[in-house]
């Protein structure tokens, strides 16, 4: 495993990136392949599905890598997500804010680890 700092990165933030690594692909995928239906119904929503995308692909990668900015932006991103859904977006469900809900809480579990 990769060291951070002479320490290891904890098993709950390997299985946390990876698995949010695997539903950013299945996402991007979706995306791919719906963006002329999606670009046609709202195009502002096609470009900030694809930003979401690019954003949580970052932090991610800043989580596996052990930086606190990755904890940061996501939680951003989240308080952007559930904004964006109590103001005009699509409506909010609980399946769609239980995993990123979950990275959240393990980055901040791990936060004094992380440099």
């Amino acid at each position: 495993m990769e060291e951070t700092q002479g320490r290891r990165r904890p098993v709950a933030i390997t299985l946390v990136c990876l698995l949010g690594g695997v539903a950013v692909l299945v996402a991007s995928a979706q995306v791919v392949t719906r963006w002329r239906l999606m670009s046609q119904e709202s195009l502002a929503g096609s470009i900030a599905a694809l930003a979401g995308l690019i954003i949580s692909a970052a932090c991610l990668f800043g989580l596996w890598r052990m930086k606190r900015w990755a904890v940061l932006v996501f939680a951003l991103a989240l308080g952007a997500r559930i904004l964006y859904g109590l103001f005009g977006g699509p409506p909010l469900s609980v399946a769609r804010l239980v995993g990123p809900a979950l990275i959240l809480g393990v980055g901040l579990v791990y936060w004094k680890r992380m440099g």
